[in-house]
């Protein structure tokens, strides 16, 4: 399901010891953060071991005081509002100790749960381009952005005004 909306699931952490080598990979060659992003794994507090998912910066524009968040969920693990937590935390975090001004999600207008998490968090729509985007299985498809400005957001609520 996953691979559903991000090409490289179908090739890429295909288990936890390949997702876990990943998050290696990236801590030797960036400590996590590199020019165009910042990586945090999700993992089960019962279960640390566990590979949930992941959030991140996947781009980060000094010069704007924005970022952009993405984020990702094992099938197994969705549903149980632990991505929609996470964001809100990273976006928290945006504000809070990175001194951004702006967060921005963006996704592909059929992807109905990663909507779901921007929408959930209070975040605004802001865009919606047409026809902007092709997707491996859906063909062109509307790409929509939804964002939120730091004086907007609750960093102790982790929402935003709409939430």
């Amino acid at each position: 399901m996953l691979a559903l909306w991000l090409p490289w699931a179908a090739t890429a952490h295909g288990d936890e010891a390949e997702t876990r080598s990943w998050i290696r990979d990236l801590a030797r060659q960036h400590g996590f953060a590199h020019p165009e992003g910042f990586h945090l794994g999700l993992f089960d507090e019962g279960s640390p071991r566990r590979v949930l998912g992941g959030v991140a910066f996947v781009r980060i524009d000094a010069k704007l005081g924005e970022a952009e968040v993405g984020y990702w969920l094992r099938v197994s693990s969705q549903g149980r509002g632990h991505c929609t937590a996470a964001v809100g935390r990273l976006i928290t975090s945006a504000f809070r100790d990175w001194r951004f001004r702006r967060v921005v999600v963006g996704c592909v207008g059929p992807n109905v749960a990663s909507r779901r998490v921007a929408e959930r968090l209070g975040l605004r729509l802001e865009r919606t381009d047409r026809s902007a985007r092709w997707h491996h299985h859906h063909g062109w498809c509307d790409h929509v952005g939804f964002a939120v400005l730091a004086e907007e957001w609750d960093v102790d609520r982790d929402r935003g005004p709409a939430a």
